[in-house]
């Protein structure tokens, strides 16, 4: 596939954005004792993140299908399967949106 130059420039965006933040998650306790003016919008992209890899951990945990022979179900412990209530697309986008440099990938900060 032929990227266009502004899916291009927005790549980049987003790449700058991962480093951004794995470089920035670890500097958090420093970036907190110094005031340093973007710390809100870091910690608050880090902590929606977190939260969202959580949350995808979770759903996973709870579906019907295993997806790997060594993942962890809730039937496994004997909770019976019900069907989360997820609007279609929303694991997609989710997974996208969290692990996957696209051209159509949206940065949050």
């Amino acid at each position: 596939m032929s990227l266009t130059p502004e899916q291009l420039r927005s790549g980049t965006d987003l790449i700058y954005y991962e480093m951004s933040m794995l470089l920035n998650a670890h500097t958090v306790p420093s970036m907190i004792k110094t005031n340093y003016p973007d710390v809100v919008s870091v910690v608050g992209s880090l902590l929606l993140e977190a939260r969202l890899v959580h949350a995808r951990n979770l759903i996973a945990f709870f579906r019907e299908t295993r997806t790997h022979s060594d993942d962890l179900m809730a039937t496994d412990y004997d909770f019976p399967y019900q069907s989360l209530a997820i609007k279609n697309g929303t694991m997609g986008r989710l997974n996208k949106e969290l692990s996957h440099n696209t051209s159509s990938r949206q940065i949050i900060w």
